[in-house]
């Protein structure tokens, strides 16, 4: 089989949601969509596209690293309530995350 001869056959695309693969690369391009809401401030896009990210986030360290964004997003538009629930959320995963306890 030469190489890319399995992009071609149907059978790849018909469950291409459960392909690890494609789980990265969504998890990766939300993410980036989410840094550059953040770079402009706009915090509610950011909350938005770090929840899309975190559909596909399998590990706890990805995972982590999202719900913390999230949390500085609630911050840095003063919902300190939301802030605080996204730091246990992911004190919850990893009790020693130095960024969830500030």
């Amino acid at each position: 089989m030469r190489f890319g001869n399995k992009y071609l056959d149907k059978k790849y695309w018909d469950n291409i949601e459960d392909n690890n693969f494609f789980k990265q690369i969504n998890r990766g391009v939300y993410s980036l969509i989410a840094v550059c809401y953040t770079l402009k401030n706009d915090y509610k896009k950011t909350i938005y596209n770090c929840n899309k990210s975190l559909e596909y986030c399998d590990k706890d360290e990805d995972k982590i690293a999202v719900i913390s964004m999230i949390g500085a997003s609630f911050y840095e538009s003063k919902d300190y309530k939301s802030a605080q629930e996204y730091a246990k959320k992911a004190l919850k995963i990893d009790p020693n995350n130095e960024s969830a306890k500030e």
